[in-house]
């Protein structure tokens, strides 16, 4: 009977260690050797103040001073917290924001105008009646314009969509790379 619990056992802690739907536990302050992880592609923050530690002889932040380890701190940053601060203060971060507010600009623009134009339209029946064939050639010119910018428009916003969805793409991507690489040298 206790030859059969003896090698049971490990199978049940085996089966039972195993993560859930492919997640993998991470225990608490374990770290990478930070030696096969350059810092001009493995940036890390401070966890305290967010200042940039590149370059740095001791592991100190000089900022305010709070001790680290940068083992641990790639571990954290690149694994553990899937929005890291690697994405929000890179440039990749920073100009999918300002795409994001030029697209949010362009579209209450867009909704802006067309409500505009139906506004107007009802009070441009009655005036066009009383107006003379030059006035309304002058009209019917500026709304054939006008249609013609907002299509343009849209043409231009689709390519900036596309542009940035690459931009974003082709970023996660090197995102997961590192990622997996950071996962691969777990102990």
């Amino acid at each position: 009977m206790t030859m059969r619990t003896s090698t049971l056992l490990p199978k049940i802690i085996e089966t039972l260690n195993r993560p859930l739907f492919g997640t993998r536990v991470i225990p608490p302050g374990v770290a990478v050797p930070a030696v096969d992880f350059p810092e001009d592609e493995y940036a890390v923050f401070c966890p305290g103040c967010d200042y940039l530690l590149r370059g740095l002889a001791s592991e100190q932040c000089p900022e305010c001073g709070r001790p680290f380890n940068r083992g641990q701190l790639l571990v954290d940053q690149y694994v553990r917290e899937r929005d890291h601060r690697v994405w929000k203060q890179g440039g990749i971060g920073r100009w999918a924001g300002r795409i994001a507010a030029f697209v949010l600009g362009f579209l209450l623009i867009y909704i802006a105008a067309a409500h505009l134009a139906a506004l107007c339209l009802p009070w441009l029946g009655r005036t066009m009646t009383k107006a003379t064939a030059r006035q309304v050639d002058a009209w019917v010119s500026l709304v054939q314009t006008a249609h013609e910018l907002m299509w343009w428009g849209q043409l231009v916003l689709l390519a900036i969509l596309l542009a940035s969805v690459g931009v974003w793409l082709r970023a996660a991507r090197r995102n997961a790379r590192k990622r997996r690489r950071i996962l691969d040298a777990l102990p």
